[in-house]
C-alpha cells in the first residue's frame, strides 16, 4: 500500500471498482460532505476520513480518531467499509451480458459500489429519511451524533478547519435521548421511532442482536427489523442491503417501481406500491441479476437521479418527465433510497405527514398516473442528446 509523508494512502481501487461520486453521496450514508472537487470528509466508525477521488485509484487518511481506534487496523477499515471483497468489475459483466438496459446506462456510472456500514447507524439514518430531502437528513443524522455521540479528536487540526465531528451514538448513549429531545431538535413524528426502536433494539440484545442479522437469510433479516417501531418493508431492506450483507434485495420505492415497469413488468404500469408489488419487483430484479441484485438495481437508480438526468446517450425526453414527476411525487429523488418514505404506507407511517391515510391515497395516485403517462409520452417526445461516457 502506497502512504506518503502527509499520511495518504492509496485504496488500490481502479475507476471501475470504485468511484466516490457514484457512492458517496447518493443516498446511501449521509455521513459524509464534499469539501472540494472530487474529495470528501466523513466518519467510519471511530475514524474521521478524508478521501480523494484519483483518475484511476482513490487516496485516503485519517484526520481524527476516538483513541481506540487503532491505526494498524485503519487499512482494514477502509476496505471493509468499500466492501472490497467483492469484485464488482467481475459483477458488471455478468449484468450486463443480461440486461440491455444495464449495459447502456453502467459505463456512465462506474465504480458505483455498495457500502458496507455499521448496522445502529444505518437503521437510524433511514429511520431520519421518511418524508425527507438529503439535505435535511443529513442535517438530521448529524445533529443526533453531534448531541449525543462521541466527540473524535482531529489528529490534524493544523490541516482541517471544518466543523467537529462526532462517531454516530451508541444505543446506550442513544437511551438517554427523550422523544421531547429529538422533537425539540427537528425530528417530528420520526422521534418516537427513534426512541421506540432503541428501547426495543436494546430489550433485544442490543447491537449484539443486530450484528447476528448479517449472518442469517435476507428474508429473517427484514422480519427482524420489521418488528421494530416505524421500520417497514422499504426501510428494513435499505438496513439490510447497506449494512446487514443482504446483497439481493432492493429497495422499493415509486422510482424503482417506474424503472422496473419500463424495463422489466410492463404489466404493473400504473399499479400503486403495496408490500405485494414490492416483493413482486424484488422477485424480478433477482431473476435478472443474481445474487446481488441490490448491487445492481444501485447504479440503475442512480442513473434516475436527478443531478445526473440527461447523462446516458438515447435518454427519451419522456424519460425526464418521468423522472421529474417522480421527483415531484417523492419530494426529492436526490434523497437517496428511502426518501419520503417511498414505500408508500409501508414504514409505519404516512409518507406525507406521519399520519393519517388522506395524504397516503393522494401518494399512491400520484405514483401510479407518473407511471401510467410514460405510455403516451414516450410515442411523441424525442431522444436528447447528452454528453459522451467517461473513459
Amino acid at each position: 500500500m502506497a502512504t506518503d509523508c502527509a499520511g495518504w494512502h492509496l485504496l488500490g481501487t481502479p475507476r471501475e471498482e470504485l468511484r466516490l461520486e457514484h457512492t458517496l453521496p447518493t443516498g446511501q450514508s449521509f455521513r459524509w460532505r464534499e469539501t472540494g472537487d472530487d474529495e470528501y470528509i466523513g466518519v467510519i466508525g471511530q475514524r474521521v476520513v478524508q478521501i480523494r477521488q484519483l483518475e484511476d485509484d482513490v487516496a485516503w487518511r485519517i484526520i481524527g480518531r476516538a483513541p481506540q481506534a487503532a491505526e494498524a487496523e485503519d487499512t482494514a477499515v477502509l476496505a471493509d467499509y468499500f466492501n472490497l471483497s467483492t469484485p464488482l468489475a467481475d459483477l458488471v459483466r455478468t449484468w450486463s451480458a443480461s440486461c440491455d438496459h444495464f449495459a447502456r446506462i453502467q459505463p456512465y456510472f462506474q465504480g458505483a459500489r455498495m457500502l458496507r456500514q455499521d448496522p445502529t447507524e444505518t437503521l437510524f439514518q433511514f429511520l431520519c429519511s421518511s418524508n425527507n430531502h438529503i439535505s435535511r437528513i443529513h442535517g438530521m443524522v448529524e445533529r443526533l451524533c453531534s448531541g449525543w455521540g462521541t466527540r473524535l479528536p482531529l489528529t490534524r487540526s493544523d490541516e482541517y478547519g471544518g466543523p467537529a465531528h462526532h462517531a454516530f451514538p451508541t444505543l446506550d448513549q442513544l437511551a438517554a435521548v427523550s422523544e421531547a429531545d429529538l422533537r425539540a431538535a427537528g425530528f417530528g413524528y420520526r422521534a418516537r421511532f427513534v426512541t421506540g426502536s432503541v428501547a426495543r433494539l436494546r430489550a433485544l440484545g442490543g447491537e449484539a442482536w443486530l450484528a447476528t442479522l448479517r449472518a442469517g437469510p435476507p428474508d429473517v433479516a427484514v422480519a427482524a427489523l420489521c418488528t421494530l417501531p416505524g421500520v417497514g418493508p422499504k426501510v428494513a431492506a435499505c438496513a439490510a442491503l447497506f449494512s446487514l450483507d443482504a446483497h439481493a434485495l432492493v429497495p422499493v420505492d415509486v422510482h424503482v417501481l417506474a424503472l422496473a415497469t419500463r424495463h422489466y413488468l410492463p404489466a404493473l404500469r400504473g399499479k400503486a406500491l403495496t408490500p405485494a408489488l414490492h416483493a413482486q419487483v424484488q422477485a424480478a430484479f433477482v431473476a435478472r441479476f443474481g445474487a446481488h441484485a441490490g448491487w445492481a438495481h444501485n447504479t440503475l437508480f442512480i442513473s434516475e437521479l436527478a443531478r445526473y438526468r440527461g447523462r446516458v446517450p438515447g435518454t427519451t425526453r419522456a424519460e425526464e418527465v418521468l423522472l421529474a414527476r417522480g421527483s415531484e411525487v417523492a419530494e426529492e429523488v436526490d434523497a437517496g433510497p428511502d426518501a419520503c418514505a417511498r414505500v408508500v404506507g409501508m414504514d409505519g407511517s404516512d409518507a406525507s405527514t406521519g399520519k393519517g391515510g388522506r395524504a397516503r391515497r393522494k401518494r399512491k395516485g400520484g405514483a401510479a398516473s407518473v407511471a401510467s403517462s410514460l405510455v403516451e409520452e414516450q410515442m411523441e417526445l424525442a431522444p436528447t442528446t447528452p454528453p459522451q461516457a467517461a473513459a
